[in-house]
């Protein structure tokens, strides 16, 4: 009986180191999640976010450069030398126009001296409309109004003046980005009442046409690409608890994760519109008691954008805040999957900013390791 006694409280006593090795191992692994490892891991919970939205990103705002592609690969293999070619560049961009419904317009200026050529999609993406009717719109736009401005892709109706175009050799264009931009008219050319307005985004290509045998006018390429689908990736790209945006380095907001984020112009009344508001409502056409103006980072509800100041976005480095507990970054959006013309034409232009909650990011992944200890 003693030794059946004794040999029960052996036990009972490795047992209880055991519990309180395992307790104080535990309790390390908690410190050390905590400090350094805490925030690695909260680290790569934001980086993560960002990195899934620049995929979604990348595949949606791709379009525009396949079509830019196919005017470049067309224009410089001379099949637009055609004796018809506005039907030559139907021929050459219909094909990635009808995999990318986002695109809602092409527009080129240097193929006709005198007009500039815009394609919409028409009736492309109507399953039921007919084969025949199922071709782009092609239009040849006199240049009247604009041709004597100073600004080449004046015609283009987009403020262009200080934009820097980014040499992307492997895509035989130099490329940029520049919006956002309300749609004013439809996928048949109709106008539209500005509560139907989209918003848009632009990629603007140059294509220089000149070679060894001589110079020859270059082409210039506007693509509008729609953003509303921008919103889907975002939100489907946020961390738990937390939020992510695109915008442009101005501020003005592409997409974000938000509840209160808008494909669709903001409406302010004239009295209430501030200096900014009222500028960016200037090219919006509207008279009357009301303005349409771009919705901004600051716009939002959320407190946490009141820390992505005007300096973090007109700068090209990785900045990391913290708001409580909450991990913020901000950087300039990678769109790489197409090469590094196209990498560092969005990294001129665009940002991408996260906020990670430190309860969603790490929390969770404390209790795994808990249940792991104690097995």
């Amino acid at each position: 009986v003693f030794c059946t006694t004794g040999w029960f409280y052996v036990q009972v006593i490795g047992l209880g180191l055991w519990v309180l090795a395992a307790a104080g191992l535990l309790g390390l692994h908690v410190l050390r999640l905590q400090g350094e490892i805490g925030d690695s891991t909260h680290q790569l919970v934001a980086d993560t976010a960002l990195r899934a939205l620049e995929v979604n990103a990348s595949g949606l705002l791709a379009p525009a450069l396949s079509v830019a592609r196919s005017v470049a690969l067309g224009a410089k293999s001379g099949i637009f030398d055609a004796e018809d070619p506005y039907f030559a560049l139907g021929a050459a961009v219909t094909p990635e126009m009808q995999l990318a419904p986002s695109v809602r317009h092409l527009q080129v200026l240097g193929m006709d001296p005198e007009r500039m050529v815009r394609v919409l999609p028409g009736r492309l993406h109507e399953p039921f409309a007919s084969s025949e009717d199922r071709d782009p719109l092609i239009y040849a736009l006199s240049m009247s109004a604009c041709k004597d401005s100073a600004d080449v892709m004046a015609c283009f109706g987009l403020n262009t003046t200080d934009i820097e175009l980014i040499p992307a050799q492997t895509e035989g264009a130099d490329l940029a980005w520049i919006g956002p931009s309300f749609l004013r008219t439809g996928s048949q050319g109709e106008i539209l009442d500005p509560a139907q307005w989209d918003s848009a985004h632009h990629l603007l290509a140059t294509i220089n046409m000149s070679t060894a045998s001589g110079l020859r006018p270059s082409l210039y390429v506007d693509v509008a690409i729609e953003l509303g689908p921008l919103l889907e990736a975002a939100r489907a790209a946020a961390p738990p608890g937390g939020d992510i945006l695109i915008a442009t380095r101005q501020g003005w907001l592409l997409t974000a994760s938000s509840p209160e984020a808008l494909a669709s112009p903001v409406f302010t009344s004239i009295d209430d519109a501030s200096a900014a508001a009222a500028a960016a409502a200037a090219a919006s056409g509207l008279s009357g008691d009301v303005v349409a103006g771009y919705q901004s980072i600051w716009d939002l509800p959320e407190a946490w954008v009141l820390e992505l100041t005007p300096s973090m976005l007109h700068s090209q480095e990785r900045f990391e805040f913290w708001v409580g507990q909450s991990l913020g970054v901000v950087r300039p959006l990678s769109l790489g999957a197409r090469g590094p013309g196209f990498d560092f034409a969005s990294a001129e232009t665009l940002r991408v900013a996260v906020l990670a909650p430190r309860a969603e990011a790490v929390r969770p992944l404390l209790v795994q390791i808990c249940y792991a200890a104690m097995g």
